[in-house]
């Protein structure tokens, strides 16, 4: 789900997404309660999306929390994102860095 920077309908023909209005997506964080955010080390040495998932997993167990209310993943759009958004399904918001 791609997030324009801006609601102008130029930009968005442009750009050739699917039209996402920051309205809409403001709407859809109203609905969030918790933010639930995750900065442990990996115990593994790898970077891999299977054990940034096993990671997310664990830290919405510390809570007493099922994966399942993850509503979408805010992140840059590199291949391990991709992958773990896949893996969690779940849509990926993708910043600018």
């Amino acid at each position: 789900m791609p997030l324009l920077e801006d609601d102008d309908l130029l930009s968005r023909f442009m750009s050739s997404w699917k039209p996402v209005s920051s309205k809409m997506v403001k709407q859809d964080m109203e609905r969030c309660r918790d933010r639930l955010l995750s900065l442990s080390p990996l115990d593994q040495g790898s970077q891999a999306s299977e054990v940034h998932t096993d990671m997310f997993k664990s830290v919405a167990a510390l809570y007493n929390k099922d994966i399942s209310i993850v509503a979408f993943l805010v992140a840059d759009n590199c291949s391990t994102n991709q992958r773990i958004v896949t893996l969690l399904e779940v849509p990926l918001v993708t910043c600018a860095i």
